[in-house]
C-alpha cells in the first residue's frame, strides 16, 4: 500500500475518490465503538518478568484494540491530511464545543479533527482513546456515516 499523505487541495479530490465502501470500514465500527466502555485499559505491571514488589511503578496504559484498529483503517485509507492543525483548533475549538458545531461539519473537516486527535495522541499519550472514552470520536463518526451514506 502507497500511503501519501495529501495537502488541502489534493486530499479534498482524494476525498470524492473514496466509496461508501471505503467510509464504511470506519463508520462500521459504530456498534462496537458504543458497546465498549474502556478505551484505554491499564498496564499489569505485576505480570512483568522483571517485577520487583520493592520498585514503584508508575501507573501506565494502553489503547483498547478498538482504539488501534480505528487509527489503522484511518491510515489505511489514507486519510490523514496535512494541515496546520494546532492552528485550526486553536482558533475555534471544534473538537472541545463538538456539540455546538456538529451539524454544520462536512466531510473536510470532520477528516481534519480525526487527524488531529490522532496527531494529538502522538504527542500526549492516551489522548486518542480519552476523545473516545468522551464520545467525540463516536459523534465524529455518525456524523461521517450521514455525510457517507446519503
Amino acid at each position: 500500500m502507497n500511503l501519501e499523505i495529501f495537502k488541502e487541495p489534493e486530499y479534498i479530490q482524494y476525498i470524492k475518490t473514496l466509496k461508501k465502501e471505503d467510509w464504511s470500514k470506519l463508520t462500521d465500527l459504530i456498534p462496537e465503538i458504543e458497546n465498549t466502555t474502556d478505551f484505554e485499559l491499564p498496564i499489569d505491571h505485576t505480570k512483568r518478568p522483571d517485577y520487583d514488589e520493592n520498585t514503584f511503578y508508575i501507573p501506565s496504559f494502553y489503547d483498547a484494540e478498538i482504539v488501534d484498529r480505528f487509527r489503522e483503517i484511518f491510515i489505511n485509507l489514507n486519510l490523514q491530511l496535512d494541515f496546520n492543525w494546532p492552528v485550526m483548533d486553536k482558533e475555534t475549538r471544534i473538537i472541545s464545543n463538538l456539540d455546538k458545531y456538529l451539524d454544520s461539519l462536512d466531510l473536510l473537516t470532520i477528516c481534519k479533527l480525526l487527524t488531529e486527535v490522532i496527531r494529538c495522541d502522538r504527542f500526549c499519550d492516551g489522548f486518542l482513546a480519552s476523545q473516545f472514552q468522551n464520545g467525540r470520536v463516536l459523534l465524529l463518526l455518525k456524523k461521517l456515516k450521514s455525510l457517507t451514506t446519503s
